[in-house]
């Protein structure tokens, strides 16, 4: 199976966190075309630490859909968002099926070491300061 998420210099992306709207870093996606807000197709969990940076973790339970937004980005946007998140180094840019039948890349970091009890599990998928437990 062969996807496609570039099309004309134009990579579809899925943000969950501090990149969706009226979020500290939404700014770095001034510049791109808002798609839609959607789900993951797939089920995954979400944690966030202290500061409230939420991580999707691909490789622990499969809980809830991921909630957030699509957007079409340029090559320049994509390899800014890739340095914030550390693309390879602390996320993994990962394609991902979304439940509206768009692919797009989705940063994951499976790295996390969950029972450090630095983290908590999100209750919704939802990113939301007020959405978290402790683990």
């Amino acid at each position: 199976l062969v996807i496609n998420v570039t099309n004309n210099k134009m990579t579809k992306i899925f943000v969950y966190g501090t990149l969706k709207k009226n979020h500290a870093n939404n700014f770095y996606l001034d510049d791109s075309e808002f798609i839609s807000s959607t789900n993951t197709k797939e089920k995954y969990v979400m944690y966030t630490c202290k500061n409230h940076i939420p991580y999707v973790v691909s490789n622990k339970e499969k809980i809830y859909q991921i909630n957030g937004e699509l957007y079409d980005v340029d090559m320049r946007t994509l390899d800014e968002i890739d340095d914030l998140e550390g693309n390879g180094k602390w996320y993994t840019r990962k394609l991902v099926e979304l439940d509206n039948g768009d692919w797009a890349y989705c940063y994951f970091n499976d790295t996390i070491d969950i029972s450090s009890g630095e983290y908590t599990i999100s209750l919704t998928g939802m990113y939301t300061e007020e959405s978290y437990i402790s683990t």
